[in-house]
């Protein structure tokens, strides 16, 4: 027969590994960029909620491996669910005119993390958040109807071959907006 001492040691041992996710440092889970602006990504962690604050000195935004110096405008930490809220403007960058501060259909967007200082800190504010490097923005939002937006309207007129078909009709024409273009599936035009 067992020493009890020995049942209550691995019961306690069984009860700290349990638990072990609420000492561990908190990382980051995902970055994605679906507002309909497409100048803000959210960064979210494994852990909620966070505390501290956080910096735009402490992050950076490359678009095609290429560090952007100063296209991050504001960086709001405390969103609920250990959320970052990151907000940029690519206004004047090469390929953007200086009216388009939005990311552009097929550039490809990541984000590096230093928390130098260790400024941002799990809720209970004993762990650091862990600094990542080069962590991939992604757009996978399911569009809707929302999503479309109205370009104009009137009579449509194809030209009159030699066809016995009459084809003038009525027509809608609608676009899609940045957010539908830039999701990871719409390759070259194609959904």
């Amino acid at each position: 027969m067992k020493h009890p001492f020995t049942y209550s040691c691995l019961l306690v041992g069984l009860l700290f590994l349990s638990h072990l996710t609420t000492f561990a440092q908190p990382a980051v889970q995902t970055i994605v960029h679906e507002t309909q602006s497409q100048q803000q990504s959210i960064v979210q962690f494994n852990q909620s909620p966070l505390s501290g604050g956080t910096l735009a000195a402490q992050w950076t935004l490359k678009i095609g491996g290429v560090t952007i110096v100063g296209a991050i405008t504001s960086v709001v930490a405390g969103l609920p669910s250990g959320r970052v809220l990151i907000n940029f403007n690519l206004a004047g960058l090469a390929g953007h005119g200086v009216s388009e501060p939005y990311l552009k259909p097929g550039e490809a967007l990541t984000f590096s993390f230093s928390n130098a200082g260790n400024t941002l800190k799990n809720g209970a504010g004993t762990q650091n958040v862990i600094a990542f490097s080069d962590v991939a923005s992604t757009n996978d939002w399911a569009g809707d109807c929302g999503d479309l937006g109205f370009f104009q309207q009137g009579n449509f007129s194809a030209p009159r071959f030699c066809s016995p078909v009459l084809m003038d009709f009525y027509e809608y024409k609608y676009y899609l907006i940045l957010r539908i273009r830039n999701i990871s599936v719409f390759a070259g035009g194609v959904l």
